[in-house]
């Protein structure tokens, strides 16, 4: 943390890139502007464009491939290290959070830091409208219960994540907070969804360990400030 301020990396879905992702999280944005600095990073993989000027700025951070009756993600070690060197560049980071696609980049990246297996690591996860990898290869991920502090967001109306799947990647985290809306697709910031929020950062700052994060925690997360 640096400057009374928490540093977030944010991961996008499928199809968005980093540009994109923090525009449509602008309501988030605005609520932890006072206790939050986020920080957007595009996958390194693009869409085959078609000629399609919106695919060919969309991003993935990888590709599933049916192969053999295994389903492969293409281009997952290569979204690791791009994540890592953003890190080493631009890190470290508090926390991190990712949406759908995301979201499942960021149960991996926390399977993998409580394995022992990542050369960075984060204090905390917030996942929105995420689901488990289906990548045989990534199974092995989800063997140890992950005790990294989490949020998982998920909406009862999204048509494309449904919400048993958010709960299925939320099962792998030990005492997640969860928080279901109403919604679809989306990162919500209602004035409900802000108190669970507000909470959440709570319970985060409360799991670090040195002293200055309890103190700049009285201060900027007071129900006026949020």
């Amino acid at each position: 943390m640096a400057g009374n301020s928490l540093r977030i990396l944010c991961l996008h879905g499928y199809g968005q890139n980093a540009d994109v992702f923090r525009e449509s999280l602008g309501g988030f944005r605005r609520f932890v502007k006072h206790h939050a600095n986020c920080s957007f990073l595009s996958a390194p993989h693009p869409l085959e464009s078609d000629n399609n000027l919106e695919k060919a700025e969309g991003r993935a951070w990888w590709f599933k491939k049916d192969e053999k009756e295994e389903i492969v993600y293409r281009g997952f070690e290569e979204s690791v290290l791009a994540i890592e060197k953003h890190v080493q560049s631009c890190g470290p980071f508090d926390g991190i959070l990712g949406f759908s696609q995301g979201a499942t980049m960021v149960g991996l990246l926390c399977g993998l830091q409580q394995q022992k297996k990542l050369n960075f690591d984060f204090k905390f996860a917030m996942l929105f409208a995420g689901f488990c990898s289906r990548s045989q290869a990534h199974q092995e991920i989800y063997k140890e219960q992950i005790s990294l502090p989490s949020l998982h967001v998920f909406g009862e109306t999204d048509k494309i994540i449904p919400v048993e799947q958010g709960e299925k990647l939320a099962s792998f985290f030990l005492n997640p907070t969860i928080l279901r809306h109403k919604g679809g697709h989306h990162v919500p910031s209602s004035g409900t969804q802000k108190d669970v929020y507000r909470d959440a950062y709570r319970q985060f700052l409360d799991a670090f360990a040195s002293s200055p994060f309890s103190d700049w925690s009285s201060k900027h997360l007071k129900p006026s400030k949020l």
